[in-house]
């Protein structure tokens, strides 16, 4: 039983080491998340970038809907421009 927690230690404290390590990494503004959470102007273009691709899905959804709509009206007329 000593042994396993000893072990669980050894696993604890190194679990912890890498923890810190990373912390430090994204504190001195290292890595992606590191960049992001340091670098204001970054975070804003990002969330620009997210904004206008919110706004761009909308615009597709919208048109998406207006397809669907007009598809039964486009059927039909081309089917009654045949018969008459």
């Amino acid at each position: 039983m000593l042994t396993n927690f000893e072990a669980a230690s050894r696993r604890l404290a190194d679990s912890l080491g890498s923890l810190a390590n990373v912390t430090e990494k994204i504190e001195r503004g290292e890595g992606t998340v590191g960049r992001l959470t340091s670098d204001e102007a970054l975070y804003e273009e990002l969330d620009e970038a997210l904004s206008d691709a919110r706004a761009a899905l909308r615009e597709v959804r919208r048109a998406a809907e207006e397809t669907q709509e007009q598809i039964p009206a486009t059927v039909l007329t081309t089917i009654f421009g045949t018969l008459f």
